[in-house]
């Protein structure tokens, strides 16, 4: 862990990580597009939080809840294909979503990338607006 808050101070970041057997959880307080989300969680060695579970999506929404936050970005988006939705890593989505009701609707035709609400619940979203994000890290590269 030292290594990550050696090169990004603590600031930007809610205090402490979330952690599961395998994945890092980091809460980055930075407002960024989708696109630069990304980008700064794989400079920090990691990618968007891809909730795959339930387990990893209850502790992604406490994690957001604790922080006093409404919503985040997530590594989730249909970018390269409308209404194929993968994760940041590119693999598929499986059998796991918690889309909110009435989701997802690409609104405007303009909803490529996800955000998680403090419950839970994912919504699709314009990749350009700004808002925090969490990041994730296999625990073997850290």
């Amino acid at each position: 862990m030292r290594a990550l808050t050696a090169r990004h101070p603590a600031p930007a970041a809610v205090a402490g990580v979330r952690e599961t057997e395998h994945k890092l959880y980091l809460l980055v307080k930075e407002e960024k597009r989708y696109a630069d989300a990304q980008l700064s969680c794989q400079r920090r060695g990691g990618t968007l939080s891809m909730p795959k579970d339930e387990a990893a999506n209850g502790l992604m929404a406490a994690y957001i809840a604790q922080a006093g936050l409404a919503r985040v970005f997530i590594g989730i988006n249909d970018l390269e294909r409308e209404g194929s939705f993968v994760y940041s890593d590119r693999s598929p989505m499986q059998t796991f979503h918690k889309w909110r009701s009435g989701e997802p609707n690409n609104a405007y035709d303009e909803e490529d990338c996800v955000e998680m609400v403090a419950s839970g619940g994912w919504n699709d979203v314009d990749c350009h607006i700004t808002m925090h994000f969490m990041c994730e890290f296999d625990k073997e590269h850290v």
